[in-house]
């Protein structure tokens, strides 16, 4: 989900208009909607963090479903005597609680894999002037701070054991380069990571009921 194509700030206390959000304040949760005219309006604050997560996950839904689009799945077509019977079977509960399982499993597989994938990146050198930087499984490198900020995509790092170059995971004005994070080559990175080709492609945040509280 592209989250912030869909205005949802998780563990961020974002404060301009048209968002929903949570985030941690002490041991209190805080589950918030930014309206349109940036007046905050705060769904729930409380300890319960099962219930605050739930909270903004089922308006997540909530705001997927008025889109037509169906991550927790969507009721087979059934007949009016089949729908009664799967009501009468099934808790209204079970689903989300579910997809929150779900949710949160991928989710810590997926924080393992991007820990290990990202464990190296930072900055190298073999001290010929330029400057490498190793994010996940690639390489880029510069030597010219003046070079419009851009970083080159690399084959490779010059050098069989990477690990006795590294400068370190900030960067530092003292190396005569650019901020790899702060060049066009990051915006570029981030920009396709967060592109999708899938449903999502078409959300508009202005079919959002912005100005209602919750």
């Amino acid at each position: 989900m592209p989250l912030l194509r869909m205005r949802f700030f998780i563990g961020e206390d974002y404060r301009k208009p048209k968002a929903f959000g949570i985030y941690r304040d002490g041991e209190n949760f805080i589950v918030y909607k930014n309206k349109a005219n940036g007046q905050r309006a705060i769904r729930y604050q409380g300890p319960n963090e099962a219930f605050a997560v739930n909270e903004l996950f089922l308006k997540l839904l909530e705001e997927c479903h008025n889109r037509g689009i169906y991550p927790d799945g969507k009721l087979p077509e059934e007949s009016a005597i089949g729908k009664r019977q799967w009501t009468k079977k099934r808790s209204p509960f079970l689903a989300p609680i579910l997809v929150l399982i779900f949710c949160f499993v991928t989710s810590g597989i997926f924080a393992a894999w991007s820990l290990h994938q990202h464990r190296d990146d930072g900055y190298y050198s073999t001290g010929n002037g330029t400057v490498y930087y190793h994010y996940g499984t690639d390489w880029y490198y510069t030597y010219d701070v003046n070079d419009s900020g851009y970083w080159y995509e690399a084959v490779d790092f010059p050098a069989a054991d990477y690990e006795e170059y590294a400068l370190g995971e900030d960067w530092s004005s003292d190396w005569g380069v650019s901020d790899f994070k702060s060049s066009s080559t990051w915006d570029e990175i981030n920009e396709s990571h967060s592109s999708s080709s899938s449903d999502y492609d078409s959300w508009d945040s202005g079919d959002t009921d912005w100005d209602s509280d919750w």
